[in-house]
C-alpha cells in the first residue's frame, strides 16, 4: 500500500541520513526516535508552535523536530518528504551530539547542519543566499542565534547558514565538527567551543566565510 511504502521510505531515509551525517557529528543513533507523519498540513499545523500569520502564510512548515523529546513530525503529502525527514532527523542528531550543550547551539549551526544532512536539498536556499548577497542583507553570524524577521530574511538566514556550515566541514574536516559538538558539552558556549576546536570564534568564522565567497 501507499502508506506502507511511504513509511518504508521514511525509515530508509533515516538510516541513510545517519550514515551521512553521523561521522560529521561523531555519533550513532543509540536511542529511538518517534516520527509522526501527517497526510495534510491542516492536521499537522495543530501540533506546531504558534508563528505569526505573515510567516505562516509565506513559509509553510513541512516538518518539526523536538530533540529533547526525540520526536519529529513530517508532512508526507509532498514529493520532498525525504528532504524534510533527513533535515529534521539531523536536528535530533545534533541534540544527541551536543548533549547538555544543545541550548548553546545557535540557529545558524543547527540549521546549517540540518541542511548539510539533507538528502534532497532545495535550491531555494542557494538562491536566497545569492539574493541576500546582492541586496547586502547578510547578517553577522552572532546575529543568527535565532532566526527572526520577515520571511525573506528567514530564508536568507537558512541559505547563509547552509553555506557557512558547508564551508566549515569542507575546509576543516568532519572530525573538527564532531569535536565541536563534544566540546560544547564542556564549554556550554559556542564561541569558547569554536576557539578551542578551530582557533577562532563566530567573529573569525564570519570573516573567513565572507572572504571565501567574495564579500567584504
Amino acid at each position: 500500500s501507499f502508506v506502507r511504502t511511504r513509511a518504508k521510505g521514511v525509515l530508509d531515509t533515516v538510516v541513510d541520513t545517519l550514515e551521512g551525517i553521523g561521522p560529521v557529528l561523531g555519533i550513532n543513533m543509540e536511542r529511538s526516535v518517534t516520527i509522526v507523519a501527517y497526510n495534510n498540513y491542516r492536521d499537522m499545523s495543530r501540533s506546531l508552535p504558534f508563528r505569526s500569520q505573515s510567516v505562516s502564510e509565506s513559509l509553510q512548515t513541512e516538518g518539526q523536530a523536538w530533540p529533547t523529546e526525540r520526536v519529529v513530525v513530517v508532512l508526507m503529502s509532498g514529493s520532498s518528504y525525504k528532504g524534510v525527514v533527513s533535515h529534521e532527523i539531523t536536528h535530533i542528531l545534533v541534540g544527541e551530539a551536543s548533549g547538555k550543550g544543545y541550548a548553546s547551539v545557535p540557529a545558524w549551526l543547527n540549521e546549517g547542519l540540518a541542511e548539510y544532512g539533507n538528502l534532497d536539498p532545495t535550491p531555494d536556499y542557494s538562491r536566497a543566499l545569492a539574493y541576500g548577497v546582492y541586496t547586502r542583507r547578510i547578517k553577522p553570524l552572532w546575529y543568527l542565534k535565532e532566526f527572526s524577521g520577515n520571511p525573506d530574511e528567514i530564508i536568507i538566514s537558512y541559505g547563509q547558514s547552509s553555506s557557512v556550515v558547508r564551508y566549515l566541514v569542507d575546509v576543516y574536516g568532519k572530525d573538527k565538527m564532531a569535536d565541536l559538538m563534544s566540546t560544547l558539552q564542556e564549554t556550554l558556549s559556542i564561541d569558547k567551543a569554536m576557539t578551542n576546536v578551530y582557533g577562532f570564534d563566530q567573529h573569525g568564522l564570519d570573516t573567513e566565510w565572507r572572504y571565501a565567497i567574495g564579500l567584504e
